[in-house]
């Protein structure tokens, strides 16, 4: 082969540093004398580029085997070489001001840099093609790295900013630069114990599962590719040779490499080394090697049949890279002992990271996703899926994650069912005396300690009820309600002499009650709880104050939002006096204040605390991505009522991909994200790809929660108000008439959402004549938000507005003139005069040949 061409020159050193990566270091002098032949100054390139692979895996950009041993250099230092490319003349690159070389590779070099006009201070690295290599092929290449990075917004992948050519033509690109460690390597140099490494590994998987979101595979998942800054927040790096699954850009895809393999040894998953097709299964098998290093302190022998478990690994010496591993010194970097460590990975995470490593895609995690979830489970003491589900392992989590609280608890949870024997009862009645004692020498803090461990066993065990809860744990919900009947009863007389006990079950019970739509039966329950906390003083007010919250959010979901906003005030400012400006609890308590004023129509003042929130939940570390896509959903309602869509539609975007994140594709909070999603989308007239996302949330609801769920009826008639806009009339009405059947038989029929559907269907009814059934249901929507809003809300006056254009149309113009001004003097009120329901309303007046202007 005429290896004259530089470039064709550093395809072949390419191709043979990745052939001999493949192979043990112990035969690939042997591979590459019998590859060479005669070229011996080929063999030699190769060996120093095989020397030098660690140090050529730059803080951005390509792999090493991309570098070329001519043009290998270290982040700091200069190459004299022959082959050295000066730095641009003006030391600019585009708009850029080079500041020095990072360096170099097959494909050209990277340069930290800074915006020479001032519009931009942070320091970016601009990669740029090297001269001689700006060939169509490599062009391919770089536009396609371009795309794939374009793609990826995440704040934990290294952004790209900005691309163009040079003024010579060549193009560039302008990325994040990343001053940090390997994640290993920070991890050890910080002495971070098993906890702290794996909240790091979890925002790493997140950034992963967002990119598969993004139909993106890395590929080459490895420490040096996960760089660590300074304040601790991972950034994962070089996507350049990440793999689209969609095919879109098959056609332009550089082919330059076929045959050539893209993967590290010791991290490559071994469908991978065969060569095959990457898949996200790939990037679950090279997260599950670095989660191994991470835990363990070395990489797995993936020669063997079955992986040695991290929790054997780490009580033996071995020898990695040369150096030898002796257990004292891996539990010290992770702040503990060989004994102690071992005992922490034995059980749930050796089970989770052999699964995420098994040879057989079909026995790993489906998605990164479900590693999440299980290294969530594990975190807070719930059976993960890597374990096989025998009922000692599911009593073993409760009695770990619950400790003493266990049988205090199982006798709470039996006599609420009614289901003591007469044992039980024996033996109650024969120490009744000794625990009255007991309970008499228990100080106030002993108490609110045990009802804390009592109410959090419970909650476990009710949390699947609720389907917006952040679990992937389902429960019957029908018996969950049987359950909670007979037990709700007997806590009002139940542990007089415990009051904090008897609060905090009643939250407990309040509170499922309202997951399963019974708002009725929560009311009171928290109502009685906040009394209990009121009377037992200022040391429990964070009880209280997490009271009134679910206080708030039921009243919220009853459509009581002017009550809603009391108890959430009074939460807010409890929760800042105890916790300052900047705890999670304070951003949740600004959000529900916000929603609640955002429902009573004071849109401008909801606002600035939504942003308020999210500013301190952003800030948090790690962030509470179930609670941050709560407060993402609640600001991007209030936009979406704003109509700003380009506010909205991103944020609807985030919230899904968020819950995708923790839950997985199956969950009523994933179906909520779509679901809203597909209302941005109608909203900007996109309906026809909105109906199928309706579609789609619908049936997610009803597989979930069943038929009879206020969730379900809300989805169908937003699906039917979708129909309705594509003229599918027939499907749109017979849809409405089965959701308003399903929520007007509930405890919904009182909620503004249910009068949102009445006015909906009432549209569609005016459209095809029927104007008897459409006033009667424009008329019940107004009946409803006005007991539950107030006579000046912006929903009563869109209501009003829709009702007056039904009664010009049906020829009555006195009647709809009066409606009209009616409507718009309370939409001039709550709304900004350019909003598109004051347009609506001022269209409406013209239509009945009336001017628009308000009456004097």
């Amino acid at each position: 082969m005429n290896d004259s061409s530089p470039s064709r020159r550093w395809r072949r050193v390419d191709a043979l540093f990745s052939d001999a990566l493949e192979r043990p270091p112990e035969e690939r002098d042997e591979f590459l004398r019998e590859a060479c032949g005669s070229d011996v100054g080929l063999m030699h390139e190769v060996q120093a580029l095989l020397a030098r692979a660690t140090g050529a895996e730059r803080v951005i950009g390509e792999r090493a085997g991309d570098f070329a041993p001519s043009v290998v250099e270290s982040a700091s230092g200069g190459h004299t070489g022959a082959d050295d490319e000066p730095l641009p003349h003006d030391g600019m690159i585009g708009p850029w001001k080079v500041k020095r070389e990072l360096g170099r590779g097959g494909m050209g070099a990277v340069f930290l840099a800074q915006r020479a006009d001032g519009q931009w201070d942070r320091q970016v690295a601009v990669k740029r093609v090297k001269r001689g290599m700006d060939t169509d092929e490599v062009l391919a290449r770089f536009r396609y790295e371009r795309q794939i990075l374009a793609s990826l917004e995440h704040p934990n992948i290294a952004r790209l900013y900005d691309g163009g050519a040079a003024e010579d033509g060549r193009p560039y690109l302008v990325m994040e630069y990343v001053e940090g460690k390997p994640l290993t390597a920070f991890c050890d140099s910080r002495q971070l114990g098993v906890d702290e490494r794996l909240s790091l590994f979890e925002q790493v998987c997140e950034a992963v599962q967002y990119a598969h979101r993004k139909l993106v595979v890395h590929r080459d998942l490895k420490p040096s590719n996960i760089l660590v800054t300074s304040d601790g927040v991972p950034k994962l790096l070089d996507f350049g040779i990440a793999k689209l699954l969609d095919g879109s850009m098959d056609e332009h895809t550089p082919r330059t490499r076929t045959g050539v393999r893209v993967l590290t040894p010791g991290y490559a998953s071994p469908e991978q080394v065969r060569g095959e097709p990457p898949t996200t299964s790939t990037d679950v098998y090279t997260l599950g090697v670095v989660l191994y290093e991470l835990l363990a302190g070395r990489r797995p022998n993936t020669a063997k049949d079955e992986p040695e478990a991290p929790s054997s690994a780490v009580v033996r010496i071995s020898t990695a890279d040369g150096n030898s591993l002796v257990p004292a010194d891996v539990a010290a970097a992770r702040s503990t002992t060989p004994e102690h460590l071992r005992n922490r990975l034995a059980g749930d995470l050796d089970a989770i990271v052999l699964k995420a490593m098994a040879d057989e895609p079909e026995r790993r995690y489906d998605s990164v996703s479900q590693l999440l979830a299980d290294l969530y489970n594990h975190r807070t003491g719930l059976p993960v899926s890597a374990q096989r589900p025998t009922v000692l392992y599911r009593a073993g989590r409760f009695v770990r994650r619950h400790k003493g609280a266990v049988a205090a608890a199982a006798l709470i949870l039996l006599s609420l069912t009614g289901g003591l024997g007469t044992a039980l009862w024996q033996a109650r009645a024969a120490d009744r005396e000794r625990d009255a004692a007991e309970l008499a020498r228990l100080t106030a803090e002993e108490e609110r300690d045990k009802a804390e461990a009592v109410a959090g066993f419970l909650e476990s065990l009710f949390a699947a009820s609720n389907p917006l809860a952040p679990s992937t744990d389902r429960l019957d919900t029908l018996r969950v309600a049987a359950f909670l009947d007979r037990g709700a009863s007997r806590l009002q007389s139940q542990f007089a002499n415990q009051p904090l006990v008897q609060a905090r079950m009643l939250g407990v019970v309040g509170r499922v009650n309202g997951g399963l739509g019974r708002y009725g039966e929560a009311v009171p329950l928290i109502e009685a709880a906040v009394k209990l906390h009121r009377e037992a003083g200022e040391p429990y007010g964070a009880a209280l104050a997490e009271s009134l919250t679910e206080l708030g959010n039921v009243f919220m979901l009853q459509g009581r939002p002017a009550e809603a906003e009391r108890a959430h005030r009074e939460a807010l400012e409890l929760r800042r006096k105890l916790l300052g400006d900047r705890h999670r609890h304070l951003a949740a308590s600004l959000s529900n204040v916000a929603s609640a004023m955002q429902d009573q129509g004071k849109m401008s003042e909801a606002g600035p605390l939504y942003d308020e929130a999210l500013i301190i939940m952003r800030s948090q570390t790690p962030p509470d991505s179930a609670m941050l896509a709560d407060m993402l959903n609640a600001r991007m309602t209030l936009a979406y009522r704003l109509d700003d869509l380009d506010t909205a539609l991103p944020m609807a975007h985030e919230v899904l991909a968020i819950d995708r994140a923790l839950l997985g594709d199956a969950h009523p909070r994933v179906a909520r994200g779509i679901n809203n999603l597909a209302q941005m989308l109608s909203r900007a007239q996109q309906h026809e790809e909105a109906e199928p996302l309706f579609r789609e949330a619908v049936g997610m609801l009803r597989t979930q929660l069943g038929e009879n769920h206020p969730y379900v009826a809300l989805g169908m008639g937003n699906h039917a108000a979708s129909l309705q806009h594509m003229g599918r009339t027939d499907e749109a009405d017979s849809l409405f008439r089965e959701a308003i059947a399903v929520f007007g038989n509930g405890p919904g029929r009182s909620n503004p959402q249910f009068a949102i559907m009445l006015s909906n269907h009432a549209d569609l009814l005016a459209e095809g004549g029927n104007v008897a059934e459409a006033r009667a249901g424009y008329e019940s929507a107004l009946e409803i938000n006005r007991s539950a809003l107030g006579e000046r809300h912006s929903s009563v006056g869109v209501v009003t507005g829709r009702l007056a254009r039904l009664e010009c149309e049906a020829g009555d113009a006195e009647r709809g003139e009066e409606l009209f001004r009616t409507a718009l003097a309370i939409l001039l009120e709550t709304l900004p005069p350019e909003h598109a329901r004051v347009g609506e309303v001022k269209s409406g007046l013209e239509s009945c040949g009336v001017s628009a202007r308000p009456e004097p």
